[in-house]
């Protein structure tokens, strides 16, 4: 057996470039979408899309609302990698 250690810098959303932050936004975006129920935050938008046959627009009705989903991120003090992907402990 062999114990392989990695160091990995990680940064608050607050501290990530923009083109990283981008990437944080829509990887959340894509969370709230594959975890989405009547109680979302986000249903409304996943009912106007489908109503007007349009459901590949869903990602970008919720990214109107990004400052929810900046709000959403800082609330739950989620870390990332420098490319902006989330950081899993």
């Amino acid at each position: 057996m062999r114990i392989h250690t990695i160091r990995t810098k990680v940064y608050d959303f607050s501290e990530l470039s923009d083109k990283a932050k981008e990437q944080a936004i829509s990887d959340q975006i894509q969370f709230e979408i594959n975890t989405m129920n009547e109680q979302s935050t986000y249903w409304q938008c996943a009912v106007e899309m489908e109503r007007m046959h349009t459901p590949w627009f869903l990602a970008e009705c919720i990214y109107e609302n990004k400052e929810s989903i900046i709000e959403t991120i800082e609330a739950n003090e989620y870390e990332f990698t420098e490319t902006g992907k989330l950081f899993i402990k």
